[in-house]
């Protein structure tokens, strides 16, 4: 491995080569909290796995506010809130589930490290395995920040190395390890296993002994040892780390016998997020050491694979292969499907073969249909019935209705942040600011404007600078000439920073860039108000925007500690022309279980009247979530 004292982007050392269950989770039918185990998933159910993605991966996010550590770089270990353990164990029991294997793992437990009798040194006095995760999380970052060394980043660390016990010892010599991630992250890049980007691929990665020991169907019983790391504008940014201890002791193992191949990503449908360059499958006994593997797309072209490996140190034995780009992505929009045969597999009762097809998904995308049958016309003052088939899987429905109507307003930061807008911006700003706070930088048109600045140089969980998003709440249907027009002037912005204005038309999954203004000074602010204006295709389909500020790299002007300075990008006055747009009347609520929609005066949530066009769209829950609006049924309404 090389190593580079600068670089603290998540590096990993394989796993340890040695020695109850809530209520299950189905779609609608869950607990709030979310349960950390005991789930069910039927990969072959594309609706199914986005359930249970949104339901119960998703609960473990946010854990970064949940973590509560007590313990300080100074050398006390301290501890972790129940709740993050509970982050922790749902999101290690969404992969076992995802991968066939039982999701009744457990996390910080409070049972008592296991000492193997090949093991160079000992645990000072009996402690938990969560204690001695907790002490091995610590005495990595500590031996980084005192010694300017990963040195203890070694499932056999010196006693030289800061903050070395051998309870410290016992839990690097047992577990998982993980540098600069923590909690639920760290369990991805353990499933993940992917390389670092400064880092040549080694044993640990094209092994994947991480994932190997976190999908292992015998193991009941882990915890979870983190510290969360602190940056702080000026001064020295701390990593966070973590020890997953993996080992078991003899009582813990899972009596019931493993009969089924567990391999990574699983067959079915699986969130391309989650895919990996390494893709893996094992069974128990089995013999790979003559084992061929075939990949295939879904044209079945033969795909190139490589460093095909075998082996048994981890777990259950496998068959490890790398695979090329192409299927190593890990956003999609449309499915992307692969078939997986395994041939040549040796051992007492274990099958020759073992294919399987993986589907990557875009875990935010229904590929369900959505519409609406029924007539195209209603007549005022009546009601008019039409038809629809929810999606499997659906909690709870909604029928939207929206009037088209001439798109004659604009948006102007005088009312301050009550305009229609969803701020996806995080941080201490107000969207909405008074220009006259600026002395000498001047206005846009009113006495305020609308604002996009960094909140900081850096997020430690980002690994970068955030990205700041302001949504337009409205939907527009561009017609023959139409345009998007705003003003805009330059604060303190960088010429590595630039504000892409972004459209959807499928209400969020995918945006394009339509238009991007870029930094143009990395001294000064440039008072000067442009206009932009955009042109926009002709379209049926409604149509959302968005302004999204980012960095591209090099100089950032944040709002931390630049608080009396107009840092980023100030625009107003969001106007179009040549545009209708769906003004939203009523949302209609109904059961899963509902097929028809019934349009009149009281459903439309205003009183129709002959020459008006309303639009009928469903959106369903699953996962909890409610999904983007479907297609658009347009109605016009005709005289009595």
């Amino acid at each position: 491995m090389v190593k580079r004292f600068y670089s603290w982007i998540p590096i990993m050392v394989c796993g340890w080569a040695g020695s109850g269950g809530a209520q299950a989770w189905e779609p609608g039918v869950y607990s709030i909290p979310m349960a950390t185990r005991g789930f069910t998933v039927d990969p072959s159910s594309r609706n199914d796995v986005i359930s249970f993605w949104h339901a119960v991966y998703m609960a473990s996010e946010g854990y970064q506010d949940r973590v509560k550590w007590t313990g300080d770089y100074a050398g006390s270990n301290g501890t972790t809130a129940p709740v993050f353990a509970g982050d922790v164990e749902r999101r290690l029991n969404y992969f076992r589930a995802m991968c066939g294997v039982h999701s009744n793992a457990m996390v910080n437990t409070d049972a008592p490290v296991v000492i193997d009798p090949a093991d160079r040194y000992r645990p000072e006095f009996v402690c938990k395995k969560s204690t001695a995760a907790q002490a091995g999380a610590l005495m990595m970052v500590r031996t980084y920040l005192e010694q300017r060394s990963f040195g203890a980043i070694n499932h056999d660390p010196p006693p030289t190395v800061a903050g070395w016990s051998g309870m410290a010892w016992n839990g690097n010599a047992h577990g998982n390890l993980a540098f600069g991630v923590y909690g639920p992250s760290a369990i991805n890049q353990y499933l993940l296993e992917e390389s670092p980007r400064d880092v040549q691929s080694t044993e640990w990665n094209v092994l994947v002994g991480h994932r190997r020991w976190c999908l292992y169907p015998k193991s009941t019983d882990f915890a979870t040892g983190d510290q969360p790391g602190r940056y702080v504008p000026g001064g020295e940014l701390v990593p966070p780390t973590n020890v997953f201890y993996v080992s078991q002791a003899t009582g813990e193992f899972r009596t019931q016998p493993s009969t089924n191949f567990v391999t990574y990503p699983p067959g079915g449908y699986f969130p391309a997020p989650l895919n990996s360059p390494f893709w893996s499958v094992s069974y128990p006994g089995a013999d790979f050491s003559k084992a061929v593997v075939s990949v295939k797309d879904a044209s079945g072209k033969v795909l190139p694979i490589s460093d095909l490996r075998y082996n048994s140190n981890f777990g259950d034995p496998a068959l490890i292969w790398r695979m090329p780009d192409e299927a190593s992505v890990k956003s999609v929009y449309d499915d992307l499907s692969f078939t997986v045969q395994v041939s040549g597999i040796g051992g007492l009762s274990v099958p020759v073969s073992h294919t399987y097809k993986v589907t990557l998904i875009h875990p935010d995308r229904l590929t369900s249909s959505h519409k609406i049958t029924g007539s195209t016309d209603a007549v005022a003052g009546q009601s008019t019935k039409f038809t629809f088939t929810p999606p499997s899987g659906t909690e709870s429905i909604l029928i939207g209705v929206s009037k088209y109507q001439p798109a004659v307003w604009s948006e102007t930061a005088e009312n301050g942040d009550t305009g229609a807008f969803i701020k996806r911006a995080v941080g201490s700003y107000a969207l909405s600011c008074k220009m006259a706070q600026y002395e000498g930088f001047g206005v846009i048109e009113g006495l305020s404007s609308f604002r996009l600045t960094f909140p900081v140089n850096y997020d430690l969980n980002l690994k970068g600078v955030p990205e700041q998003i302001i949504e337009l709440d409205r939907e527009i249907i561009p017609g023959k000439d139409a345009a998007l027009t705003f003003k805009y002037k330059r604060g303190l912005m960088s010429t590595q920073t630039c504000l892409d204005v972004e459209a959807t038309q499928d209400g969020g999954v995918s945006w394009k860039r339509v238009s991007s203004i870029t930094g143009l000074s990395d001294t000064n602010y440039v008072p000067k108000v442009f206009t932009k204006k955009i042109a926009l295709a002709k379209s049926a389909v409604p149509m959302r925007f968005r302004f999204r500020l980012k960095s591209i790299g090099g100089l950032v002007f944040s709002h931390q500690g630049l608080e009396k300075l107009p840092t980023g990008i100030f625009f107003d006055a969001i106007t179009t022309t040549g545009c209708e747009w769906l003004n939203p009347k009523k949302q209609n609520s109904f059961s899963k279980s509902t097929k028809t929609f019934t349009l009149n005066n009281n459903t439309a949530g205003f009183k129709m009247s002959a020459g008006d066009n309303v639009s009928i769209r469903m959106r369903v829950k699953l996962g909890g979530r409610w999904f983007p609006y479907g297609d658009v049924k347009k109605v016009a309404v005709v005289k009595n």
